[in-house]
């Protein structure tokens, strides 16, 4: 299927009406379904029952014949799954801003959309757009949100696609329909994204719509990639850890699961006890308090359904930062970088020295002596060098504090060079922070003369000493 970005009113159109199945090209929407064929996915038994884990359902316009999935319309009686009911101790949220897709606000409050969220409750960044399809996951790149969404009756999946806004305002970029005809593998249900290998992971429906799949997604070509994990269905909530990298899972006895790339499969990591109901709901890790920030669907004193905030440590701490409410969430995304205080800290650039106009240098460097915690570094500090994002030959080091020396050999041109320091630790390699160097090496072009004087018999100018890049230029050469 070819795939590509168009405006944001299409799959508003395809996700709210009942037309053919369609392979959408820019600006327009052709019928590809044969004669007679319904449109869309079949799914079976099994699908009515994997949407009935959802809480309500919405309608979305006047056709009767579709709805967006979100929550069961018959209330659900309480589950305890003999699962004791500890009240976790309670902490404070050193994490500095969360927001999410709110996709079912508390009594009252407004409608679903981009929300900032805090323990008290949360506030509206931007609601959700009349056209637009709730979504059931997405994820956040380059300050625009990635949004899934599709559509579901009784019988089966009928649409499903991608919305792209910017995030700060919600305003459109484009959108991505999915072809559900041949199966339901693209029908998105929640999603994580990998910033190193810009690359999200997202849960959706297997191709037959019975069970659930780990794929990559490519946010850059739109292409999915199976990776041949089935994921289990007792999942509530998934989010991207960047500690150690991979995707991990909530499922509804409150255990958390990993992703095990080389056994493609979820494993168990830490359980924890809480007496928690089994809906769908949203985490994402939260750097500053080193644990996950959990939006666990629960019950108040008075057995009506809440939301409890609460942080799952990998070291098997539990604690609950407050109780925002009856909301829902399909996604949660924390503002705070991830840094490993373990790590080095950035190295220091002391100089460029290179001649003139010259193609070859060097550039010296002072390794780091202390790792992001503070705490002073033991044994050898290393340097992964990158010349325009290609691995450079030789592998710098010394020890901590110390100068190093770096050889430059470059092409005309503009050029950056990156300078990552590691530790060698009994897990490998423990990458810090980055330093860089851009440099126009070579002949630049003369920068535009500055202070023109003309009088009765000249111009002057102040003498060009750089280029229009910041590079060499030869100010005896201009005139």
């Amino acid at each position: 299927m070819r795939k590509s970005l168009l405006n944001i009113g299409i799959l508003a159109a395809a996700l709210l009406s009942g037309s053919a199945s369609a392979q959408v090209t820019r600006g327009t929407v052709e019928d590809t379904s044969p004669s007679g064929t319904p449109r869309g996915w079949q799914g079976t038994h099994v699908d009515a029952s994997l949407l009935g884990r959802t809480r309500h359902a919405v309608e979305q316009n006047a056709d009767p014949r579709f709805r967006i999935v979100e929550r069961n319309v018959t209330p659900r009686s309480r589950k305890t799954r003999g699962k004791a009911a500890a009240a976790p101790r309670a902490a404070a949220l050193k994490g500095t801003e969360f927001k999410g897709f709110r996709t079912w606000p508390a009594m009252g409050a407004s409608g679903p959309g981009w929300y900032r969220f805090s323990p008290s409750g949360s506030t509206a960044i931007w609601e959700k757009p009349s056209a637009m399809t709730t979504p059931s996951g997405g994820f956040i790149r380059n300050g625009q949100l990635y949004a899934f969404a599709h559509v579901a009756t009784t019988t089966g999946v009928t649409d499903a696609g991608m919305y792209l806004m910017n995030e700060a305002d919600g305003n459109p970029v484009g959108t991505l329909n999915f072809d559900v005809f041949d199966g339901a593998d693209k029908v998105v249900q929640r999603a994580v994204y990998d910033p190193d290998s810009d690359m999200a992971y997202v849960v959706t429906y297997n191709k037959g719509g019975n069970g659930y799949i780990l794929q990559k997604f490519d946010p850059v070509n739109y292409t999915f990639t199976d990776l041949g994990v089935t994921v289990p269905s007792d999942w509530i909530a998934f989010a991207w850890s960047p500690v150690d990298k991979t995707v991990y899972m909530l499922d509804e006895s409150c255990t958390l699961k990993k992703y095990d790339s080389k056994g493609k499969k979820f494993v168990s990591v830490k359980s924890f006890s809480y007496d928690n109901d089994t809906y769908p709901t949203a985490m994402a890790y939260s750097p500053k308090d080193d644990a996950f920030l959990a939006l666990i669907p629960t019950w108040d004193s008075s057995a009506n359904e809440v939301i409890d905030a609460v942080l799952l440590g990998l070291d098997g701490s539990l604690s609950k930062v407050g109780t925002p409410g009856n909301e829902q969430w399909c996604m949660l995304e924390c503002s705070d970088p991830y840094v490993d205080m373990r790590a080095p800290k950035a190295p220091a650039i002391v100089s460029v020295d290179v001649a003139g106009a010259s193609l070859k240098g060097t550039i010296t460097l002072t390794l780091p002596s202390e790792y992001e915690s503070g705490n002073a570094i033991t044994g050898t500090v290393y340097l992964e060098v990158t010349l325009d994002g290609t691995a450079v030959s030789g592998t710098p080091s010394g020890q901590p504090g110390a100068s190093v020396s770096v050889p430059v050999s470059v092409s005309e041109g503009m050029h950056r060079y990156v300078f990552t320091p590691y530790v060698l630790t009994d897990n490998g390699k423990l990458y810090g922070s980055p330093a860089a160097v851009d440099r126009f090496f070579g002949n630049d072009t003369p920068d535009a003369p500055a202070d023109v004087t003309l009088n009765s018999s000249a111009i002057s100018w102040k003498t060009v000493t750089e280029g229009v890049n910041g590079g060499y230029v030869d100010a005896s050469a201009i005139t």
